[in-house]
């Protein structure tokens, strides 16, 4: 059994639009000083896939609209960007949805990460108000 808590002022709590997305140049940087990044280009864009996912999902809570549209192809740019075009992508440890939306990025399609988040947050915000458990609980039963 899991038991998730969310708590106040963790990184996934605080409103920081972008929390991963200023990490993934330096980390390119540093791989590449220590002679390493052909063999962990496919690690970095996975990381990226990953930091856009979340940066998404976050806009999607602090703007609509015109603004989210705006920021979102920012998002999206700054993706591009550092995204290693003659690498693959190592999805070994990427959930599911990740690896679903990565086709999806390559062609600036981010509509359905906007539509699960939201999705998400209106479950939360209904659960929160009609004084529901918004802890996640997933239980997984281990075979005899």
């Amino acid at each position: 059994m899991y038991y998730y808590v969310e708590h106040q002022m963790t990184l996934s709590s605080l409103p920081l639009s972008d929390p991963l997305g200023d990490i993934v140049e330096p980390l390119k940087e540093l791989i590449k000083s220590v002679h390493l990044y052909d063999s962990y280009a496919n690690t970095v864009n996975a990381f990226n896939v990953f930091a856009v996912i979340v940066s998404i999902d976050r806009l999607t809570g602090l703007f609509s609209g015109k603004e989210l549209k705006r920021e979102v192809s920012s998002r999206l740019k700054k993706y591009h960007a550092s995204y290693e075009t003659n690498a693959g992508v190592d999805n070994k440890y990427l959930v599911l949805k990740a690896k679903i939306f990565i086709p999806l990025l390559k062609y600036n399609i981010s509509w359905p990460i906007i539509l699960i988040s939201r999705l998400r947050r209106f479950i939360y915000e209904h659960r929160k108000k009609n004084k529901l458990p918004t802890e996640q609980i997933s239980i997984s039963k281990e075979n005899d």
